[in-house]
């Protein structure tokens, strides 16, 4: 097994287990921060539902007997949905430093990196371990291709 399916076994099973935690928390009605890592909060279910969705998408790209091509497509696609997921939670936090009233329309600085500070729902953490995914993007890695600049 390469070492890149490896990376992507684990972390799509540590994206199961987080998923999973993360739906009890919204079942229980518990809302929890640990060190930078908060769980709980508004539409925590939808995040468990994606987090453990993804989870499941990376585990079965490299586990299951699927085509290089498809195991990147579907890299991809989990990748994806944790960046739209992400996404949403630093525009929502963004937009809740805006104080109230109808004619602001601009929060101050220090309001925005105050509400960019820790702690952070796992989605947030978990993006940046996808980075990786991106080599996948164009459908041939950047290595692939310097191994055939030096083989010609």
């Amino acid at each position: 097994m390469r070492i890149t399916r490896l990376y992507w076994a684990f972390f799509g099973a540590g994206l199961l287990v987080v998923g999973g935690i993360e739906l009890a928390a919204e079942i229980l009605g518990v809302s929890r921060a640990v060190g930078p890592v908060s769980i709980g909060g508004t539409y925590v279910l939808w995040r468990g539902i994606i987090l453990a969705t993804a989870g499941g998408l990376y585990t079965h790209a490299v586990l299951a007997d699927v085509p290089s091509v498809r195991e990147r497509a579907t890299v991809v696609l989990a990748s994806g949905m944790l960046w739209i997921t992400a996404g949403t939670q630093l525009l929502t936090a963004v937009l809740e430093a805006i104080p109230g009233g109808a004619e602001t329309w601009i929060a101050p600085p220090g309001a925005i990196f105050g509400a960019l500070a820790p702690p952070y729902v796992p989605a947030l953490i978990a993006v940046l371990l996808t980075l990786p995914a991106v080599r996948h993007v164009d459908g041939i890695a950047v290595i692939d291709r310097l191994r055939e600049v030096v083989a010609s």
